[in-house]
């Protein structure tokens, strides 16, 4: 098999070299408070209080039209500059702390307004019990000078800012936002599921149900926003470059300070804990809309390759899939699976999910996204009424719409194609259809009335791949080849115009693969009225085709006959092989070429009656003076039609 062409290069050596800390939300270290004596009392600031049955209330009144929240912001303007206390260390550096409490809650989080720090600076979360977040310093640094932090168990939470003497500017650290979890949202991530989490009716990605499907779940995260919950996704580009697209839905917010958790899942079917620390935060918004109810970003902080990421294909055609499946974090579970064994319908601007077969989706799946049959992206989630005990009635947004909004993004080279594949950081560059062998592997230049069937196995073949023979392109309807299965199509061979070996190639727009078969000429002579594997029967006076094939350079005499009676060629050959002709009349000669081993013409045969049948018969002299008929099996009977 000929090498596949990728018509993509992807600089895999510069993306190795790239360095990956940067990416990291938190780098291990330990608060100053924990190895100096300090002695200054450590002021609390004390949140007003929440309702929290009244938003638990609000929430079941809910539907998937929002995102699923776990926690009441407040706002806040706390800062190293007007709220906590400054301590000297011994050497001269600085430590800065504040206590933030808010009675009832089950965790904190924060969004920090105001995040810019030198390096050297440390900072630190952690609660009454010494449960610690951290450190965090420069590297968590981003364009919009902003940062936040995820949930810390416990109604109370300790800031501790470390800033050496020798920094080249006083770092800015404000706090924004205080989340108070009404829900216990760690209960959620510990896999306790309490806070009203139903995970009864979900399957986890570790069953063998959803092997199949393992990079769809690594495309797959988790989504913090504040005090929301929601599930997106990453997707690939046509330059299969690694840029960060996420998608999710519009009404998850404004995820320029969201937190990216991967990898949140059990290892086990069922069992096993699921980790929440993969985590990177913040990204540039790109595209959204919120009729049709989704968000487009580019996630700023480069990717771990520890967290396994891959970036889902797609596919904008919006042609209805067989089946679909979804990977989601419902109620802010460790990520699930669910299949609809059957085709989605269309309803306005969304794909209908009629009724999940395996599990569902609930509250905390908003912006999950749909699969093909394929794995490629179709939509993301936006509302529906299913739930467990009642499997029915998703709306997904559908990617064709959103193209138009999209498109720059995920197709940077305007190829124009309509679906691409996934692509993994760490396995390679683009794929797509890859030919093993082509079957049978020679074929003649000509048999006549008969299609030539070969068959093109490899893997990765899509419906919609193209098919070029000898450069050609194969068009038409029916088209001249079918597609049986992503590992076979079969093709009905087109007459070439050499010999030799030729080049068959299966593409999808970004990947193309070429495989080579050999075109022979045939044993004996052939002859067919008609075009290539298309024979005539019929003409209406117009020049009739005719295509002949022997060996390069023969001389291909070409005769007409009305009837079939005995007769003589007088110096050329005698013609009773067969139908026994008594009227013999050229037609011409021809030689064939002598790379193609065959010829077609257009015979201009005069003097026939309407509605008579006669035969068209051939000649072939050979370099060695070798005269040979045409075999009897090939004798064409045409019929004029009025």
């Amino acid at each position: 098999m000929a090498a596949p062409v990728r018509l993509l290069a992807l600089p895999f050596a510069a993306m190795a070299l790239m360095q990956i800390s940067s990416a990291q939300i938190e780098y291990g270290g330990s608060p100053p408070s924990t190895y100096h004596d300090l002695t200054s009392t450590v002021p609390t600031e004390q949140m007003p209080p929440v309702d929290a049955e009244a938003l638990l209330e609000e929430d079941a009144a809910a539907g998937k039209g929002t995102a699923f929240r776990f926690g009441e912001n407040i706002d806040v303007d706390l800062g190293i500059d007007n709220s906590g206390v400054w301590e000297a260390l011994p050497n001269g550096d600085r430590v800065w702390r504040l206590r933030i409490e808010s009675s009832g809650a089950h965790s904190l989080s924060f969004i920090l307004s105001e995040y810019h720090l030198p390096s050297g600076a440390e900072l630190y979360a952690y609660n009454d019990a010494g449960l610690t977040l951290g450190m965090f310093n420069y590297q968590n640094n981003k364009p919009n000078g902003q940062m936040a932090i995820q949930p810390v168990e416990g109604s109370a939470v300790t800031l501790e800012y470390l800033e050496p003497t020798w920094v080249e500017f006083g770092g800015a650290l404000r706090v924004g936002t205080v989340v108070h979890d009404y829900r216990d949202v760690i209960s959620i991530f510990k896999g306790i599921d309490s806070g009203g989490a139903d995970g009864s009716c979900e399957t986890d990605v570790a069953c063998p149900i959803a092997a199949p499907w393992q990079n769809q779940v690594r495309a797959t995260t988790m989504l913090i926003n504040g005090g929301l919950l929601c599930t997106g996704s990453l997707l690939n580009n046509t330059a299969f470059d690694g840029t960060q697209l996420y998608i999710t839905a519009n009404h998850c917010g404004s995820l320029g300070n969201a937190i990216f958790r991967f990898k949140y899942q059990r290892p086990n079917c069922g069992s096993g804990f699921a980790p929440t620390g993969n985590t990177v935060q913040g990204s540039t918004q790109l595209a959204t809309s919120a009729s049709i109810d989704y968000r487009l970003v580019r996630i700023n902080p480069q990717i771990p390759a520890s967290y396994d990421a891959f970036f889902a294909g797609w596919d904008r055609s919006g042609t209805f899939p067989p089946s679909t499946v979804t990977v989601h974090h419902p109620q802010g579970l460790p990520k699930k699976i669910s299949f609809d064994n059957n085709s989605p319908g269309k309803s306005g601007q969304d794909w209908r999910i009629f009724q999940w077969d395996v599990g569902v989706t609930q509250p905390g799946s908003s912006g999950c996204p749909l699969y093909d049959e394929d794995g490629r992206f179709i939509g993301q989630l936006w509302g529906g009424a299913a739930a467990c005990g009642f499997p029915f009635d998703d709306f997904y947004g559908r990617l064709e719409v959103e193209w138009s909004q999209v498109s720059s993004h995920l197709d940077p080279l305007g190829s124009g194609v309509t679906f691409i594949d996934g692509f993994d950081p760490g396995g390679g560059g683009p794929t797509g259809p890859s030919i093993s062998s082509i079957t049978p592997g020679t074929v003649d230049a000509l048999i006549p009335g008969t299609a030539q069937t070969v068959s093109i196995n490899g893997s990765g073949f899509a419906p919609t791949n193209t098919i070029t023979v000898d450069g050609v392109a194969l068009t038409g309807f029916p088209a001249p080849y079918t597609y049986v299965s992503p590992s076979l199509f079969t093709l009905d061979m087109p007459q070439v115009s050499k010999t030799g070996a030729i080049d068959i190639s299966v593409s999808n727009g970004l990947v193309t693969d070429t495989a080579q078969i050999n075109v022979i000429a045939p044993p004996l002579p052939v002859l067919q009225a008609g075009t290539g594997d298309d024979p005539v029967s019929a003409f209406s006076f117009a020049p009739l085709p005719i295509t002949m094939s022997s060996l390069p350079n023969d001389l291909f005499l070409l005769f007409w006959s009305p009837s079939n009676l005995p007769s003589i060629l007088p110096g050329i050959v005698s013609m009773d092989t067969g139908n026994n002709f008594t009227q013999i009349f050229s037609a011409g000669s021809y030689t064939i070429d002598g790379t193609s081993a065959w010829t077609e013409v257009s015979a201009s045969l005069t003097g026939i009656a309407p509605s008579t049948t006669f035969f068209v018969e051939g000649v072939v002299v050979r370099a060695t003076g070798l005269v040979l008929p045409v075999d009897d099996s090939n004798h064409q009977e045409v019929n004029v039609l009025f």
